[in-house]
């Protein structure tokens, strides 16, 4: 004859007791799970938007590099741990519009143009870059200060070609339709 006696069942009770607070931590702890990771899914989601943002190039400016019309991808954070290299291209700010441009020239280098010809460091700059033949100018980067020419320039002066660190936005990386041969 098999019977409970009164103390198994108060061990059975407790026994119920602790599998259902334990049951209710696993619970908890797998909905934060859901939640931590629905939240590492909308941060990856949102960090990839905002660090890759397309762009469609508009002129002919870099007309032997990107075509008009072309999509390209701007990496926002290429030079948060690396400094701009020569031949970069980059997206950067001039006032108020968004320009596309060609890192010829780093911080110290000495940029010199004479005769049509731009070199930097006495060595010439490659040779599809035509500057106006009249123009003359020799000058020193300063600290944080790139020299940058589109691939069809037309002013090539010291002030409308220096710009600063803070004023790229990135580095032209990809493009989606095949027009871009940058990195």
């Amino acid at each position: 004859m098999a019977g409970y006696t009164e103390g198994q069942n108060v061990d059975e009770i407790a026994e119920m007791m602790r599998y259902k607070k334990i049951a209710g931590k696993i619970r908890k702890r797998r909905a934060a799970a859901v939640c931590l990771g629905a939240a590492v899914v909308f941060g990856a989601v949102f960090l990839a938007n905002s660090i890759r943002q397309p762009v469609i190039v508009a002129g002919d400016c870099m007309r032997y590099t990107i075509e008009d019309g072309s999509q390209c991808t701007v990496n926002r954070l290429a030079y948060i741990f690396e400094k701009p290299m020569y031949n970069d291209l980059i997206i950067y700010k001039s006032g108020k519009e968004t320009k596309i441009s060609r890192i010829l020239g780093l911080p110290g280098d000495r940029v010199e143009i004479k005769g049509g010809k731009i070199s930097i460091n006495g060595r010439p700059v490659e040779e599809y870059i035509q500057v106006p033949g009249e123009t003359e100018l020799t000058f020193i980067l300063d600290a944080e200060q790139y020299y940058v020419l589109p691939d069809v320039p037309g002013d090539v002066s010291e002030g409308s070609c220096c710009i600063q660190l803070e004023q790229i936005v990135g580095r032209v990386s990809a493009d989606q339709k095949g027009g871009a041969v940058g990195k």
